[in-house]
């Protein structure tokens, strides 16, 4: 039984020496596959931290963009607003029709003033003449003043 252990034992060594034969001849083999996994491996953990890092800054400049574009339709809205209010020509209309009717009125205002001027001068050239003094219109004397009378 011993023969038959030792047979056993050195079929088992040499089955463990051609295992660990063909364990070289693939370690060999796969060595650059190996090595190319590992170097794919750190670069594409470096990949995801650079991408990461990227989407962060692309969500960063998304929200300023947001904002920038708010910013923008509410200035939009403002200069469309002002630009209606430029272009709305009523205002202009109603003022101008009203300078329009002021000076009508300062028209009337000095004929009326004119008229006023003249009574209060026939006034007092009658006054005047009932107080037998010389008017103040000039250098009219009493016979002239016949004239200014209706």
């Amino acid at each position: 039984m011993e023969h038959q252990i030792s047979q056993i034992g050195k079929v088992i060594l040499d089955d463990l020496q051609q295992i660990e034969s063909k364990e070289s001849q693939l370690n060999q083999i796969f060595n650059s596959e190996v090595n190319a996994y590992e170097v794919a491996k750190t670069r594409h953990v470096s990949l995801e931290k650079s991408f990461d890092i990227h989407t962060s800054k692309t969500k960063a400049l998304s929200e300023k963009l947001n904002t920038l574009s708010a910013n923008v339709d509410t200035v939009k809205r403002e200069i469309d607003k002002k630009g209606s209010s430029i272009t709305d020509t009523s205002l202009v209309v109603e003022i101008r029709t009203a300078l329009q009717l002021l000076r009508e009125e300062n028209k009337e205002l000095d004929v009326r003033t004119g008229v006023l001027d003249y009574e209060v001068t026939k006034a007092m050239a009658r006054e005047a003449k009932r107080e037998g003094k010389t008017p103040l219109l000039g250098t009219h004397n009493s016979e002239d003043d016949s004239s200014i009378d209706e």
